[in-house]
């Protein structure tokens, strides 16, 4: 049996069944020697009184799903990378051709059905920085930059309502397009908007002076308008910033007045209204008040520089008292060190306080003190022949530890410890060794090692319980980062760089950055805890998913094998860990829908329950109002529950009049089943004489036999079999649909038979018959009137489409 190699997908299938379901993980299945599609459904069930052993086996109904773990909602979409979702849109690139060594990028505005509303695009040069140039064959491109991650770190994308900013390819000006793909404002000299905010600033030069206008995008309305200036040459960089709290935003931007003349400005939108800082004063927003005299308040202590420029102190008991200047200036640094300049008859002299006065080194001719964390200790340092010098200080000793430095090194506190730096901040910058308190030598880098800075690793104490950990990293000039301990003992090293933390459920995590990343297609990316340990939930690594680590009870997840779905908080399987991608920028831009990508593909997959729109067969050979139940076979198709075959010409078939095989059917009982958990023992595995490891679904075969589904036939011999490659009858699919559905079985059959050719010696008749009271099956009507089931009919793959379509429908499975 020479065997074409079968296609599947192991799709989920929407309907009531999954609305309150989660799911196990899928088994990748062997090929069908035959040839034959796997059509994987996720309906769940109840299994028959004689199976409730098995069934307190498996988990709860609850966490029984299909293989997607969601509402498929649009076809398979190939493209290299997305970015989304956002009001039920998504950004979406792909490579179609190359110029000069260049990619020709295409970038979609795609809709979660799948339909692209506006398209765009460009060439891309990633040298000497990331650029998006026009391309003859588009009309429009992204509105700024690449940024060297994908379509998401462009601005285009991030206004928050699934809206998009476009730039001409012809003269290089500024469309606004709606989430619905329409063009809203064009032509512009600059366009703004703000993300999560329904709104846009329209910029046009007219005359030298900027005319802007404020729009509600969401209604079309004019919200505000003014001008300014009035020789205004050209305008850049015209950018929204992050909205406030309140919904208010800024924008800013350069204006161009000469050839050499370049000016910043900024426009507050406040109650809907824009406030420019330039031209008329009026317009300006209000400043909140400011005191000149205030320095620092922290934890009940101020300190003010008065009008006579003394100091001011006054403690949390209420105490005060003032020390005599006249001081110049005064600053406090983070860790409570007050340095002031006091005028000493015309010689400045630094002078350093605790925050509660006491003065520090006095006459010890410092110019800088910084505090060593976690002890008495200070690095303070002094000018000499215009190079500085360094000791370490105690303030109950009158003697300092000099640091021996290398020769034009300089020295900061980091932590705990002191880094000693070769070079300067904007040129060769070497790390080179690494003291501690003591003075003592603790790391020492090779300048040729390119390390480039030591740092600690900060952690804000109100999101931590105390004591926090101590993390130093070691950053290489090529992104390479080690992470060590407080005692610096290495803890692990990364080929990237973790972000800043985020609160997850409770807990802060950040996320590794990896420094292969391609600029198409970057995957989620793996969270690590305070301890820059893996986040783990039921022994897989977490991971944020473009810009969420979950929604709802949902936790995304990696096996580590690049494959992703998602567990809920106790550890059981919502999405199956089936997934090469997984793409989520959160609830607050989209409250119901993710992208997942599977064999290459991507889908939109709402997440919440609600029902798709089936899609027309995508497949040759099935013709709607002609193939029968093509109906059933575009939900099919549209649930990803079946892809068909690829017809080797970019199209697909479905062989709707293929028949099934009962190995077939067992893999769809099982799925159905929502995959339970099953290792089949030795006895179990001996069932049938003619199956074994190398039966196509032979586990699926086992599972069946071991839920009592179906007995085989006893031989002669005294074996039994199963008879795998037989077709199934229809009779003998009604009996195992009843068998596996009976727990949620709507009614009893009636007394008589609907169908002439169902007598009471049919095999399975009572099964037939619920098969017909649940409307799952309506037979056919002859010429003479009466209706026929013709249950020794094999089943073809059609009829299977429609049997599964309706009990899904009915929720005959998978609902007690």
């Amino acid at each position: 049996m020479n065997a074409q190699r079968r296609q599947s997908e192991q799709g989920r299938r929407p309907g009531r069944a999954w609305k309150a379901a989660q799911q196990h993980a899928p088994r990748h299945q062997k090929p069908d020697r035959y040839g034959r599609e796997s059509v994987r459904g996720p309906l769940m069930s109840i299994l028959l009184g004689a199976m409730a052993l098995i069934v307190l086996c498996l988990p709860p109904l609850a966490a029984q799903a299909g293989s997607w773990g969601g509402t498929v909602l649009s076809k398979g979409l190939v493209y290299d990378d997305v970015y989304g979702v956002v009001g039920g849109n998504a950004i979406m690139t792909k490579k179609v051709d190359e110029q000069a060594g260049l990619d020709v990028m295409q970038m979609d505005l795609v809709g979660s059905d799948g339909t692209v509303k506006f398209s765009t695009g460009f060439i891309f040069n990633d040298d000497p920085y990331p650029q998006m140039l026009p391309h003859e064959s588009y009309a429009y491109r992204p509105a700024s930059g690449w940024g060297g991650r994908g379509p998401g770190s462009s601005y285009a994308f991030r206004s928050g309502d699934g809206s998009i900013v476009v730039q001409s390819n012809e003269d290089d000006s500024y469309s606004y397009v709606t989430p619905a793909g329409e063009t809203f404002v064009s032509g512009a000299d600059g366009i703004a908007t703000a993300p999560g905010i329904s709104q846009a600033i329209e910029a046009r030069l007219n005359d030298g002076a900027l005319d802007l206008k404020l729009w509600d995008t969401a209604s079309g309305r004019l919200l505000d308008q003014q001008r300014m200036g009035d020789a205004i040459r050209s305008i850049s960089f015209f950018n929204g910033f992050d909205p406030q709290y309140d919904g208010d935003w800024s924008v800013s931007w350069y204006a161009q007045t000469s050839d050499d003349e370049r000016a910043r400005h900024s426009i507050e939108i406040i109650d809907n209204k824009m406030h420019i800082d330039y031209s008329d004063p009026d317009s300006r927003p209000p400043l909140p008040p400011y005191d000149p005299d205030n320095v620092h308040t922290s934890n009940g202590y101020t300190i003010k520089l008065t009008e006579a420029r003394d100091l001011s102190f006054t403690l949390p008991d209420g105490t005060s008292f003032i020390i005599r200047g006249p001081f110049l200036n005064t600053s406090c640094s983070s860790d409570g060190i007050i340095t002031t300049s006091k005028d000493n008859g015309g010689a400045y002299e630094t002078h350093f306080y605790t925050i509660d006065g006491a003065e520090l080194f006095a006459g010890r001719g410092f110019s800088r003190i910084v505090r060593i964390e976690n002890g008495t200790e200070y690095l303070c340092s002094r000018s000499v022949d215009g190079w500085p010098t360094y000791e370490i200080c105690r303030p109950d000793e009158s003697a300092g530890t000099p640091l021996h430095t290398a020769e034009h090194g300089t020295c900061e506190v980091v932590g705990s410890y002191i880094t000693e730096v070769i070079g300067n901040y904007t040129g060769e910058r070497r790390l080179t060794r690494i003291f501690d308190r003591t003075g003592s030598v603790r790391l020492a880098f090779d300048p040729s090692e390119q390390c480039l800075y030591f740092w600690k690793v900060y952690y804000n104490e109100e999101d931590y319980p105390a004591p926090s950990p101590e993390i130093y990293r070691v950053q290489e000039q090529h992104g390479k980062n080690a992470y060590y301990d407080k005692d610096l003992n290495l803890i692990t090293e990364f080929d990237g760089d973790l972000g800043v933390a985020q609160e997850i459920d409770g807990e802060m995590l950040a996320h590794l950055l990896p420094n292969t990343a391609s600029p198409y297609g970057n995957r989620p990316l793996p969270l690590f805890d305070k301890n820059i340990q893996p986040a783990l939930l039921n022994g897989m690594q977490r991971v944020r998913a473009a810009g969420a680590a979950g929604r709802g009870e949902l936790n995304y997840v990696t096996d580590g094998k690049g494959r992703y779905g998602a567990l809920d908080d106790r550890g059981r399987e919502m999405i199956p860990i089936a997934f090469e991608n997984i793409c989520d920028l959160g609830e607050n831009l989209d409250d119901s829908t993710i992208l997942v990508k599977r064999d290459g593909k991507w889908y939109f997959m709402d997440v919440t329950g609600r029902e798709p729109q089936p899609q027309a067969p995508a497949f040759s050979d099935v013709v709607a109002g002609e193939t029968p139940h093509a109906e059933h076979i575009a939900w099919l198709a549209a649930s990803g529950v079946s892809k068909g075959w690829g017809n080797g010409d970019g199209t697909y078939s479905f062989r709707p009049y293929a028949e099934v095989a009962r190995c077939d059917m067992a893999a769809f009982l099982y799925r159905m089943a929502g995959e339970p958990a099953f290792e089949p023992t030795a006895e179990q595995c001996a069932a049938f004489r003619d199956v074994d490891e190398g039966t196509p679904h032979a586990r699926e075969v086992w599972w069946l036999a071991a839920q009592g589904i179906s007995a085989g036939w006893d031989e002669a011999d005294g074996t039994r079999t199963f008879r795998p490659y037989d077709t199934v009858k229809r009779c003998d699919m009604a009996a195992f649909l009843d068998r596996l559905s009976a727990a949620t079985r709507a009614a009893a059959p009636s007394a008589g038979s609907p169908f002439a050719d169902v007598g009471s010696s049919t095999p399975h008749r009572a099964s037939i018959l619920w098969l017909a009271s649940n409307e799952i099956s309506k037979g056919w009507t002859e010429p003479d009137g009466t209706m026929t089931f013709r249950p020794y009919d094999t089943v073809k793959r059609a009829d299977m489409a429609a049997f599964l379509h309706r009990m899904d429908e009915k929720g005959l499975v998978g609902e007690a």
